[in-house]
């Protein structure tokens, strides 16, 4: 996923010290970046906070068939949404 390493060498950080910085392990930090896995919620949340951006943009730069992407996106967003619905509530 060219958008993250681009965000991420906006940065100034290295695969390594990004990873470290999300609490992710490295490998799978990089097989994210670079769109040969697909994020958990909970990693799609570090990432798109970490690097200021909405879990649309993260989504749509991921390679995902046409097909599948608008789905993944808004199953995604309704996990977020019901999440912090929860931690409101307690």
């Amino acid at each position: 996923m060219k958008y993250i390493q681009f965000e991420r060498i906006a940065k100034g950080l290295s695969v390594t010290q990004a990873a470290k910085k999300l609490e992710i392990e490295r490998t799978v930090y990089s097989r994210i970046e670079n769109g040969r896995r697909e994020p958990t919620q909970e990693q799609a949340e570090k990432i798109t906070n970490f690097y200021k951006i909405g879990i649309q943009s993260l989504l749509e730069n991921m390679p995902y068939p046409p097909e599948l992407k608008e789905g993944k996106i808004q199953w995604l967003a309704r996990s977020v949404k019901n999440e912090n619905k929860e931690e409101i509530q307690e």
